[in-house]
């Protein structure tokens, strides 16, 4: 059976998790289930040589707790997040508010509006996730590693929105980078099954609040769990937990619990700070011409955004974000914008430069969607470039196109350029950095707002290439990695 240790996932500067402020201290959206480590409804049961469950109680409700089974060998040790002691608790009052309460954050995390919905998506081929509310409208599945990044940040919170359940494959794992100066310990992290179970794989790294309507269970091989703040709750089934292992509900940085950057007003579940802005600084446009859309993004779901100065002909729409039109007077624009949710406003600048109108056109950016995958299913989009030393951005675009409302998208791209002679040049997966590891972000960023081209997520697996063609070329092949 498989033992092989498992340390804290949480990537962070040791200074921020040497002065970082528990949020345990406050309470969470769980309020009384937050004090359990394992809550279930119908029983939790330790298989093979023990479980060890660190600073959270476990309970049921509303079986009886002849229905806790397996300690010893399991234990239960530590204090809880409101300070007491922590064990297994009687099934009664407690216990049923525990339940209770845990129902109302069920229901409020399913409730909250969307980043994204990620349909059909196995959460390993995500990339890099920024803070928000992710949906799937059935099962989920997670069969690798899943990124969190928290992009420099405090105070945000990942929720992911399952239509039924979960399944995670073997050696899957979930981990946080990029924290902000309190080292995560304000940062939230909820896994949410609407109406179905939770089943963890062997030797898996968890991280954060684990939901379940019905059961939550570990296949037989699985010996280990990650130790930084994780707890396990289901509302109307059991736990089944295969041992050995440990579980410590207290174990993120600074001694929290990965359930800050919400709160609850009355039974709704909001955003506990104002909204953090993620958008490009800079966009570009022609007079005259059709203004590529200006996506306004920001963590902390945002309920309304707002636009000052912006060139004439240009217009916000203040519930999507969306900055469009056809604007009419060349100039640089400084223009303010903003994002407000429950918790309060926050403002940032964006810089939007549009050209004067020639007297003549020509196109300088051009896009073409198709459908692409593995093997013969590689979508090739050919065209000829007449003469010689034209530089050309070539994009092949997958999970950017998720916040223009298209689900289907490929999540991973890897972009080939081939010349008239069908040899293979210039190839790219990850915009952001070459074929050779230099990063050639800002630069590929710049490249496409001079040209119109909507931005890219920082850290996105969309593929683009700069490159210098010549007469006779260039064919891209755009395929799944």
């Amino acid at each position: 059976m498989n033992s092989r240790p498992l340390t804290f996932s949480s990537i962070a500067a040791f200074a921020a998790l040497a002065c970082a402020v528990s949020s345990a201290s406050a309470q969470s959206i769980l309020k009384t289930a937050g004090n359990y480590s394992a809550l279930a409804g119908q029983g939790i049961t330790v298989a093979g040589a023990g479980f060890t469950l660190t600073n959270g109680n476990i309970g049921l409700f509303p079986a009886a707790t002849t229905n806790i089974t397996g300690f010893p060998p399991g234990t239960v040790s530590g204090t809880t997040a409101s300070g007491a002691a922590a064990a297994i608790i009687s099934t009664g009052g407690a216990t049923q508010q525990a339940q209770a309460d845990l129902q109302v954050a069920a229901t409020g995390l399913a409730a909250m509006p969307l980043t994204a919905n990620y349909s059909n998506v196995d959460l390993a081929n995500l990339g890099p996730l920024p803070p928000g509310v992710y949906k799937w409208n059935g099962a989920a599945s997670l069969t690798g590693a899943l990124i969190l990044d928290a992009q420099g940040h405090n105070n945000v919170y990942w929720v992911f929105q399952f239509g039924t359940g979960l399944t995670t494959a073997a050696n899957s794992s979930v981990k946080v980078i990029n924290a902000g100066s309190n080292g995560g310990s304000d940062d939230g992290i909820f896994w949410n099954a609407a109406s179905g179970a939770i089943v963890i794989g062997d030797n898996n790294t968890v991280l954060g609040n684990y939901i379940a309507y019905t059961s939550i269970s570990f296949t037989g091989s699985t010996t280990i769990l990650g130790g930084g703040g994780t707890r396990f709750l289901a509302l109307n089934a059991a736990i089944t937990f295969a041992g050995p292992g440990a579980i410590n509900a207290l174990g993120s940085p600074g001694g929290s619990d990965w359930t800050g950057g919400l709160t609850l007003n009355g039974s709704t579940v909001v955003a506990s700070a104002g909204p953090v802005i993620t958008s490009p600084t800079s966009a570009s446009g022609t007079a005259g011409a059709p203004f590529i859309t200006y996506p306004i993004t920001a963590t902390g779901v945002p309920t309304s955004y707002g636009a000052t100065g912006l060139p004439p002909g240009l217009t916000l729409n203040s519930v999507t974000g969306a900055i469009s039109g056809t604007p009419t007077t060349a100039g640089t624009y400084v223009v303010t914008i903003s994002a407000t949710n429950t918790s309060g406003t926050t403002t940032t600048t964006v810089t939007i430069v549009i050209a004067p109108t020639f007297g003549f056109s020509h196109i300088t950016n051009f896009s073409a969607r198709a459908l692409s995958g593995l093997g013969s299913n590689t979508l090739i989009a050919g065209f000829v470039v007449s003469g010689d030393g034209k530089n050309l951005l070539i994009r092949g675009i997958g999970p950017g196109l998720a916040p223009y409302g298209i689900t289907n998208f490929l999540t991973n791209t890897t972009l080939t350029l081939y010349n008239a002679n069908g040899t293979a040049g210039a190839t790219n997966n990850g915009w952001q950095v070459t074929s050779s590891g230099q990063n050639d972000g800002a630069l590929m960023a710049s490249t496409a707002a001079t040209v119109g081209a909507f931005p890219l997520a920082s850290g996105s697996m969309d593929s683009a290439l700069l490159v210098t063609a010549n007469d006779g070329d260039v064919i891209p092949l755009i395929r799944a990695a």
